[in-house]
């Protein structure tokens, strides 16, 4: 399933996969929200800080539309209370957005491609990640995932390293972790060390809220 469970001040909740969509801004996601007839609750940041529009499909569901600051990519994804209707919210979103699919998001990153094509392209690959490694409703596909991060980790350029190492911290897969460590302990570059540093203060967190 496209479905994550967390726990959030002892009370589960239930997230669907990001979904990145092809072109930022809001417009997209409100025709989605009116056609599906989802009231807009909430909008919050801009002016430098990060956006996000949220709407309400039912009193314990929520549709939003975030612009994430790190990327500059903008994303829409499900929340709620209840497995059903998060997942049934979801499906109604994801045959209305104009998002890259998972396969799409595998084959942007390239080898051969410049490498600020790869930067943008590998931190749409953290955002729209699966929501584990071994998501069985993707297959393989998941794996695909981790894969191109163990590569573009030893990518030449330290720009698409670094870059790679971000996209860890999007996914919060605990195993990449590992990759993230040996970055940490014996990238040549200060900057992609210094990266590597901050994401793993930030899983360091994400497991104390586990």
């Amino acid at each position: 399933m496209h479905l994550e469970v967390a726990s959030v001040h002892s009370v589960e909740t239930f997230r669907s996969i990001r979904l990145v969509l092809r072109q930022r801004g809001e417009q997209q996601a409100s025709v989605v929200a009116a056609e599906l007839g989802w009231a807009r609750s909430t909008a919050r940041g801009g002016d430098g800080e990060a956006y996000e529009v949220i709407w309400a499909v039912d009193g314990n569901t929520t549709f939003h539309y975030a612009e994430d600051m790190g990327s500059g990519e903008a994303l829409c994804q499900v929340r709620g209370s209840e497995r059903g209707p998060v997942a049934k919210a979801f499906r109604q979103i994801e045959s209305r957005l104009d998002a890259w699919n998972q396969r799409e998001l595998l084959d942007a990153v390239r080898a051969d491609s410049a490498p600020y094509e790869m930067v943008q392209a590998l931190f749409r690959l953290g955002l729209g990640a699966p929501i584990t490694l071994d998501d069985t409703h993707l297959g393989t596909l998941s794996l695909r995932f981790g894969a191109a991060i163990d590569e573009a980790v030893r990518h030449e350029h330290p720009m698409v390293r670094a870059a790679a190492v971000r996209a860890t911290a999007y996914m919060e897969w605990p195993v990449l972790r590992l990759i993230v460590q040996e970055v940490a302990e014996r990238d040549s570059d200060c900057r992609v060390k210094r990266e590597a540093d901050l994401v793993l203060q930030a899983f360091d967190l994400a497991d104390r809220h586990r």
